[in-house]
């Protein structure tokens, strides 16, 4: 897109270092406001593949009353998950050192 080209600036009538200033401004108050870091965070966590409550609720079982047998699997599927992504990284690396798209 050509420096001129940004369809925003007409709809919105800010440039896009404006809309980037008045995100940031957002954040920051957001953050300011926010008394409790860890609670607010707590949710967002949760939702992370990078727990293993999150490969638990996938796989159907209840994270707070996994037997060791459902962990082992929970933990598994997390290093599936993160190793499938990893495969496709290198893939998406490879296919754009070769000249190709993404």
């Amino acid at each position: 897109m050509a420096r001129g080209d940004d369809p925003l600036v007409e709809r919105t009538g800010l440039t896009a270092a404006e809309r980037r200033l008045r995100g940031r401004i957002g954040g920051l108050t957001g953050w300011a406001q926010t008394p409790n870091r860890r609670a607010r965070m707590r949710g967002p966590q949760a939702a992370s593949p990078s727990e293993i409550a999150w490969h638990a609720r996938k796989l159907g079982y209840d994270p707070d009353l996994l037997t060791d047998d459902q962990r082992m699997q929970a933990e598994s599927a997390r290093k599936l998950y993160f190793a499938e992504l990893s495969a496709k990284s290198a893939s998406t690396r490879k296919r754009r050192r070769q000249g190709g798209a993404a």
